[in-house]
C-alpha cells in the first residue's frame, strides 16, 4: 500500500503507487542461495552508471566489476539513471559491440557532459 498523500510532496504519491500495485502479484519465496554469491565472469563487459544516479550509482558497478577482468565501469558526469543515449555513450557502445574491448575505448569524451538541469515536471526540464 502507497503512502497517504502528503501535501508537502510536489507530485503526490503518483509514481509510488504505481510501483506498490505489483506488490500482491510479486512471487514471494526466497531468493536463490546463488543470488548472493558475487559475479565471476571473463565475459567483456561494459558498466555504465551516471554519477547522479540513485538508483544504480557508481559504486555498484565498482563493486561487480571486481569480477569482471575483462570489464569496464564508465560514468558519465552529471547524469541520472540512464545514460545509453548521454553524449558519446552511443559511439563507445558501438566501439565495444564492435570490438568487445571496453578497456580500449577512449572514454574521455563523457568528461565533457552537461550536468542535467533540476526540474520539477514530469516533462521533464525546460529546455
Amino acid at each position: 500500500q502507497a503512502p497517504a498523500e502528503d501535501p508537502g510532496r510536489l507530485f503526490g504519491n503518483d509514481v509510488a503507487s504505481s510501483f506498490f500495485a505489483a506488490c500482491p502479484a510479486w512471487p514471494h519465496r526466497p531468493a536463490p542461495a546463488a543470488n548472493a554469491v558475487p559475479l565471476r565472469s571473463d565475459v567483456p563487459a561494459l558498466l555504465l552508471s551516471g554519477e547522479l544516479d540513485p538508483v544504480t550509482p557508481p559504486r555498484y558497478a565498482e563493486q561487480v566489476l571486481k569480477g569482471l577482468p575483462n570489464g569496464r565501469a564508465l560514468v558519465a558526469r552529471g547524469q541520472g539513471h540512464g545514460t545509453l543515449t548521454a553524449g558519446c555513450m552511443p559511439r563507445l557502445l558501438g566501439q565495444f559491440i564492435d570490438t568487445t574491448d571496453a578497456k580500449a575505448l577512449d572514454a574521455g569524451c563523457l568528461d565533457t557532459l552537461s550536468y542535467v538541469p533540476a526540474f520539477t515536471s514530469f516533462n521533464g526540464w525546460e529546455p
